[in-house]
């Protein structure tokens, strides 16, 4: 059964006036059909005036139908959705016809009409409909209904229009009395999807210091944002977030550092190699295991403590943990460095050992493993500061290396020597064991940090 679109109070016979309409549609006077057509009073005629209409390509009789106010509100949403698709689609011809671009202007200037039709699917019609497109681009009111991906998309189709979007941002965001309510919340949102998605609209916010404010405020109180900042060196550039910025911000956790050394370890090693290790320094296992990997053909020793640490941080029986073994005892191997690899295939076998344990022994050894755990960590604390040599040197290659194809590189490959992250900790305490971990890892990050980022300091 075929549902109708419109209510069924419209479902009626041909009255005198819809007779007249279809008799002159028929003629193909449709300026004098689109004058009977605006003269309709009964709103019971929607259905039957509409299904006239439409049979034909004339938009001066779908405007008179929009227009009528006694009509268009008896109109349902496949309707008015149905006049968008055939107006935008006689568009493509040579010499489209004038009114065909009023059609869609229309309907987006009625209130009622474009809240049933949704304010976001004018957005796909801006493309070929400039009359439309300048509308949308220049009204506020209608600006406020779109989300953040609908505006992205309108300029990506009409990039033309980014200046005005941005214009109408910052009217919302100045008017005197938006500062205390949701629109506030809506505008940052935007602004943040903005600027992190489409390069264009970075260029003319890095112009306004209102927009510049708005968005430092954001990285530091909006994690999620702050990531996305951190994991774009132009970004960080614009605006202007230092090393210092990066390491004190006080709501990134150990996985959102893991993450943004993730995103630049294929293009920026010695940069993923510093995040990796903010992450280790508030006990993040895969990013001990990450650094393994990343120095593991300069010095298979760091590699290998920096395997170790993990081995203090995860189960034996991980399976992150066990594949980075595994592929560094056949990397040794392959290297004829069988000394190590004996070493370490003698650390997965007691791994594995212990693994096998009964049930019985696993309880009885709660607590003595606990305790070994906090050996293993004194342990690995004691050869910290060889490590942190190493490392500091690794840094110090890396970026001595890449010092020449650095100076010619782009804005964004520039950027990265100016906001590379130090080593710093605001995690809190939780015990007195920790506490004194903290102090050493401190200890350490500094060390690090001066050897290979003097000028930070």
């Amino acid at each position: 059964m075929t549902m109708s679109m419109f209510p069924a109070r419209s479902q009626s016979t041909h009255s005198a006036e819809t007779h007249a309409i279809k008799q002159t549609m028929m003629k193909g006077d449709y300026q004098e059909a689109a004058l009977k057509v605006a003269a309709v009073t009964d709103s019971a005629d929607a259905r039957i005036v509409y299904e006239i209409v439409i049979s034909y390509d004339a938009p001066t009789c779908w405007l008179a139908l929009i227009n009528n106010n006694n009509l268009n509100d008896n109109l349902s949403w496949e309707a008015l959705q149905m006049l968008l698709i055939k107006a935008d689609k006689l568009l493509d011809d040579t010499q489209p016809d004038p009114m065909l671009y009023k059609v869609a202007l229309a309907l987006a200037q009625n209130n009622n009409l474009r809240r049933k039709i949704s304010y976001c699917n004018f957005i796909e019609y801006t493309k070929r409909n400039f009359l439309l497109a300048h509308f949308i681009a220049k009204d506020p009111n209608f600006m406020l209904h779109l989300d953040h991906k609908s505006i992205q998309e309108f300029i990506a189709l009409c990039p033309e229009y980014t200046k005005d979007i941005l214009a109408n941002l910052l009217h919302l965001l100045t008017a005197e009395e938006n500062n205390k309510n949701d629109m506030s919340e809506w505008i940052r949102n935007v602004l943040e999807w903005l600027v992190v998605h489409d390069h264009r609209v970075m260029a003319e916010v890095r112009k306004n210091q209102k927009f510049i404010a708005l968005l430092k405020n954001s990285f530091l109180y909006r994690p999620l944002f702050a990531k996305q900042v951190l994991k774009d060196l132009v970004l960080c550039s614009m605006l202007k977030i230092t090393t210092q910025s990066a390491i004190e911000h006080p709501r990134l956790s150990k996985d959102d550092f893991f993450e943004i050394g993730k995103h630049f370890q294929d293009s920026h090693l010695s940069l993923a190699m510093e995040y990796f290790f903010l992450a280790t320094k508030r006990n993040h296992p895969y990013a001990a295991i990450a650094l393994a990997y990343s120095v593991k053909i300069e010095d298979p020793n760091e590699s290998w403590d920096w395997l170790r640490l993990a081995m203090g941080l995860l189960p034996a029986e991980d399976p992150v943990l066990t594949e980075a073994l595994f592929y560094f005892q056949a990397f040794l191997c392959g290297t004829d460095n069988h000394e190590l690899a004996d070493t370490v295939s003698m650390q997965i076998n007691l791994a594995y050992s212990q693994t096998t344990s009964t049930d019985t022994q696993d309880e009885a050894n709660i607590e003595d493993d606990s305790n070994s755990a906090d050996e293993n960590v004194d342990s690995v604390s004691t050869s910290l500061d060889t490590l942190a040599d190493r490392l500091a040197n690794t840094l110090n290659v890396t970026d001595n290396a890449n010092h020449d194809g650095e100076a010619s590189s782009s804005e964004s490959s520039s950027a990265s020597q100016d906001y590379l992250p130090a080593y710093d900790s605001t995690q809190s305490v939780a015990s007195a064991r920790e506490h004194a971990l903290q102090i050493r890892q401190n200890h350490y990050c500094h060390k690090i940090l001066r050897k290979s980022k003097p000028h930070l300091f």
